[in-house]
């Protein structure tokens, strides 16, 4: 019984050291030999998925990043395109002042050389502000394009004329209305009919050519003519109530209301004057014949120019 015991012992160990043995060599044979295909697949296969995911994410990305760019060149050029388009708007009305000053100026040289006399006293102009631009085109309710500014505010171009006496007003506004390259669109008299808060003045809108270096362009400007007296009202009515956007007490509106009232009965009364003054004139001794001829003034004229230098005409004897 003993030795039986004793045998099945050593052959458990034999079994123990056997399957030890076993082990050792199958652990060193997957070191040294590669997985057969068939254990390898499932690995192979995901493999292949994260290089194929990263594969598509990376040309996602790159798309997304063409994209971004394209549209950022887009809203550069767009830019790009609404400044042209911007600092031309601003230009024409630039140009348009230009071309009635050069109007203005050609009438007062005239005046000085031919009449010896000159109804305007003094001229200004000016292009509406952005800002202006922009409250006007809420008031009058004006979808945000470039096109419908330019047909429904009229005044962004604007040139006023100021003039000693009222019957120069008329004179100067008959003088640019015969011009045939202006265009008269509107006159307001707002002389003859003063506004309800004593303003007075003769407006004239117009449409002037300008030429551009691809195309010709009439532009909108608006011409107000004034005496110096109606400007001075104006000009301090508008300083009084600039920037109060609160109803004006009812006694401030009515003395500013008197003041255009006195102001207008003083135009009235220093024209009388002036043509009192005229007839004085006319019925004084006529001066010398040289005096009065268009060539003794025009001889002074010359003198006055710039860059003026007197001829010898020895230099043109033979």
């Amino acid at each position: 019984m003993t030795d039986m015991g004793s045998i099945l012992l050593f052959l458990g160990v034999v079994a123990a050291l056997g399957l030890y043995f076993l082990m050792t060599i199958l652990v060193t044979f997957v070191d040294h030999f590669p997985m057969p295909r068939a254990m390898n697949f499932t690995n192979d296969r995901l493999s292949r998925c994260h290089h194929s995911y990263t594969k598509n994410k990376n040309r996602t990305n790159r798309k997304r990043k063409d994209l971004q760019t394209m549209k950022t060149e887009l809203e550069v050029n767009t830019l790009k395109s609404f400044q042209t388009e911007l600092t031309r708007f601003f230009l024409a009305y630039k140009f348009a002042l230009q071309e009635v000053e050069t109007k203005i100026n050609i009438l007062q040289e005239e005046f000085k050389l031919i009449h010896e006399y000159n109804p305007i006293e003094h001229v200004s102009t000016r292009v509406k502000s952005p800002k202006s631009i922009l409250t006007k085109m809420m008031k009058k309710e004006l979808p945000p394009s470039i096109e419908a500014v330019r047909e429904n505010i009229r005044d962004i171009a604007g040139a006023r004329i100021t003039c000693s006496f009222v019957e120069d007003i008329y004179k100067v506004s008959a003088m640019l209305q015969a011009q045939h390259d202006m265009e008269v669109v509107e006159v307001k008299d707002y002389i003859a009919n003063p506004k309800e808060n004593g303003y007075q003045s003769l407006h004239l809108i117009i449409k002037i050519p300008i030429f551009m270096s691809d195309h010709m362009e009439k532009v909108y400007t608006e011409i107000q003519i004034r005496t110096i007296a109606m400007d001075f009202w104006a000009s301090l009515e508008h300083k009084i109530y600039y920037k109060y956007n609160k109803e004006v007490p009812e006694h401030i509106r009515h003395e500013l209301k008197e003041a255009a009232l006195q102001a207008a009965e003083l135009d009235r009364k220093i024209e009388r004057l002036n043509k009192e003054i005229n007839i004085l004139k006319e019925n004084e001794a006529e001066p010398s014949l040289l005096d009065s001829t268009p060539i003794a003034h025009l001889a002074k004229y010359l003198t006055e120019l710039p860059g003026n230098q007197i001829i010898d005409d020895t230099l043109f004897k033979k």
